[in-house]
């Protein structure tokens, strides 16, 4: 016989916002988190489980208990670094008390169940999981290591190598996915209540008792395959010199010889290595950015899109079709020129295929962005769409429809609406929307619209020039000149900059955008551009001619003598600078040209100028975006390496006057 109870969690808890709600229903305690809209984990959720077992532990009518929430299984980080409260680690005492709970709790994992949410799903006995569940855990790209017991519970439940690439590479991954078997124990598609009924009268049935995930060895099966897929790891992460993937990798090793206690133990002790390093401040840093700029386009006032055009074929052009095709838009490119539009396809159908091939994406997904594509020589075929993006040259005379908001997408200005994907290695994750003189709030709304759509962080920006990328990419040429007008070689430049971090330093950076496009930046009366004088020598960058490096056939770059030469018959050589000298100079000019682009109100955060130079690749993100890093080297030091530079370009050496202020009041660019 069914019958239903209900159970009061006391209001005195600590920690207590909004009581939980259990309902006992055939010995099943059914606890109904209080999560809010977001279901984001917190001191508050924590106490509420806390509360709810002990109200139902001694109670002589319940079995077992079933942790859930109607806005998805709790998730997010809890640790003050990801901007959780918990700063007592209530979250692993929560877990430990959950996995020594005298009655079987389930936890019922619906939407996206990260961090500490997705620790807490561990600790549980059992796990009743949606199809559609995804979970991650960001801890090392925040340079920190799970402090509640994933690096224990994870690989005993799945085995080394799927436990590590979770928690290495952060990614989201569905629970049902078959490299995580054994991580639910069953998979439910749409009626969550009946899901939980048939469960528990299964586990009932059986007479399952609590099963401790200390107690589960089935991830410790194979040894030899554990410790190679440790191993493996281990050398990936040695080459990177990720300090807390290493600290990861040793507590997923320790997990096969050490008892949980003691396992717990060394993960605590490993997290407690990795909290407060340079490296984890700055990568949290950058974390709470990305937070940031994201919630602009988290307005319920910003309706999906179904179709956008896009002008203009080319590689460029064939990035974006992509990009609306993930974002499950139809697409209405329209490319005048036959053979361009033939190749500009036959580009675009060899992404898809090598995407199938390589498991990134199915057959049935590539032929569904097939079918969502409209390519002709005509503009007719842009009539219906919700936005036009003009990705090429030449496309300002295609006739169009006049309700339709228009961006241009190319590097340069527009005096209404320009957006710049940041795209690195095909892949998209920012938009910089650049409003002009001419730009209205529907212009920027739509911009945010189409952000939206396509799942990327937006950057606003009220500009009547260029974007703040190419503001950053243009003061760390004009930088870089200036030490080679000062006797410095480039190589030297790029091997000082490439130490501190950057995958591509200016001069290599100008031979992948082509001397003539870098050629066009004027510098100072008397001060020298020097990819302009390459390139009126016959260099061009990455094509046979070579730019300021030599490239062989297979595009492998080496220092050219010749280069050197002409480069010393212009100026005379001098002994080379320190390194660090050198890279203090080039943040220092590229911070302060972001100083300048915050005074002149281009952007409204220097938060945001972290998250762009780290999307662009102008700085690696453990340094935590620019204005991070030249705070963490020191402002004082900067500004005197900046005001010391003996350079015609005086104007571009003078710190702005932020510098001043946060030296005096002993801040940084975090705190603005």
């Amino acid at each position: 016989m069914n019958t239903r109870a209900d159970i009061t969690v006391a209001d005195s808890v600590p920690y207590v916002a909004l009581n939980a709600e259990i309902t006992v229903e055939d010995r099943v305690a059914h606890v109904a988190l209080k999560t809010g809209a977001s279901a984001r984990l917190d001191c508050s959720v924590l106490a509420q489980v806390q509360a709810a077992l002990d109200a139902v532990e001694a109670a002589s009518g319940v079995d077992s208990v079933v942790l859930s929430s109607k806005n998805g299984f709790p998730t997010g980080l809890t640790v003050p670094r990801g901007g959780g409260d918990d700063r007592d680690n209530l979250l692993a005492k929560t877990c430990n008390r959950i996995e020594a709970f005298p009655k079987p709790v389930i936890a019922v994992v619906t939407g996206s169940v990260v961090a500490g949410g997705a620790e807490l799903a561990l600790a549980c006995h059992y796990r009743l999981a949606h199809r559609a569940a995804r979970t991650g855990f960001p801890y090392a790209q925040l340079g920190l290591v799970p402090n509640a017991g994933a690096t224990q519970r994870l690989p005993r439940l799945i085995g080394a190598k799927p436990a590590l690439d979770l928690l290495l590479s952060g990614r989201l991954v569905n629970v049902s996915d078959a490299s995580l078997r054994g991580l639910a124990d069953a998979v439910f598609d749409d009626n969550t209540y009946q899901a939980v009924v048939d469960f528990t009268a299964s586990l009932k049935s059986e007479g399952c008792a609590p099963r401790p995930t200390a107690q589960v060895r089935r991830g410790f099966v194979n040894a030899k395959a554990y410790q190679t897929a440790v191993q493996e790891a281990r050398k990936t992460a040695t080459a990177s010199h990720d300090s807390a993937a290493a600290h990861i990798i040793a507590a997923v090793e320790a997990a096969l010889v050490l008892p949980m206690e003691a396992g717990l133990a060394f993960e605590q002790a490993a997290y407690d290595d990795c909290s407060d390093t340079p490296k984890s401040r700055a990568l949290s840093h950058v974390f709470m950015a990305e937070q940031t700029a994201a919630e602009r386009t988290k307005r319920h006032d910003l309706s999906p899109m179904s179709s956008v055009a896009v002008l203009g074929g080319g590689p460029f052009a064939s990035q974006i079709v992509l990009s609306a095709f993930d974002g499950g838009l139809r697409v209405n490119w329209v490319i005048k020129d036959e053979a361009q539009r033939r190749n500009s396809l036959g580009h675009v159908q060899s992404i898809l295929q090598n995407a199938v091939r390589n498991g990134r994406i199915s057959a049935t997904s590539a032929d569904r962005f097939r079918d969502a594509l409209s390519c002709s020589g005509e503009a007719a075929i842009v009539e219906g769409s919700d936005f036009v993006l003009r990705a090429a040259r030449g496309q300002r005379g295609v006739s169009l429809p006049v309700d339709v908001p228009l961006a241009h997408c190319l590097p340069g200005t527009d005096p209404r609406l320009a957006l710049q994907f940041a795209f690195i290695s095909g892949q998209t994750r920012l938009v910089e929307i650049v409003l002009g003189p001419d730009g209205q709030h529907t212009d920027l709304r739509a911009a945010l619209r189409l952000a939206k759509q396509l799942k990327l962080i937006a950057i606003p920006q009220k500009a009547g020039g260029p974007c703040l990328s190419e503001r950053l990419r243009h003061a760390q040429w004009r930088a870089a000149d200036a030490l080679v007008d000062r006797g410095q070689s480039p190589y030297t430049i790029d091997a000082a900059m490439a130490a501190w971090g950057i995958e591509t330093p200016p001069f290599a950076a100008a031979d992948q955008a082509g001397l003539t496009t870098v050629a066009r930046h004027d510098r100072h009366a008397d001060c020298m551009n020097w990819a302009r004088v390459l390139s009126d020598a016959g260099r061009s960058g990455m094509g046979e001619t070579g730019g300021f490096y030599a490239y062989d056939a297979a595009r492998t770059a080496s220092q050219d003598e010749a280069v050197t030469d002409l480069i010393n018959k212009t100026r005379a050589p001098a002994p080379d600078m320190p390194s660090a000298h050198i890279q203090r100079l080039i943040v220092g000019a590229m911070a302060n040209e972001a100083a300048r682009a915050l005074r002149e109100k281009q952007i409204d955060h220097a938060s945001d100028v972290d998250v762009v130079s780290v999307y662009t690749g102008l700085v690696p993100r453990w340094r935590g975006g620019l204005l991070h890093a030249a705070t963490a080297a020191g402002l004082l030091k900067i500004s005197h390496a900046m005001t010391s530079m003996k350079h015609l370009d005086a104007e571009f050496w003078t710190p702005e006057p932020v510098f001043t202020d946060l030296i005096k009041n002993g801040r940084g660019f975090d705190d603005i």
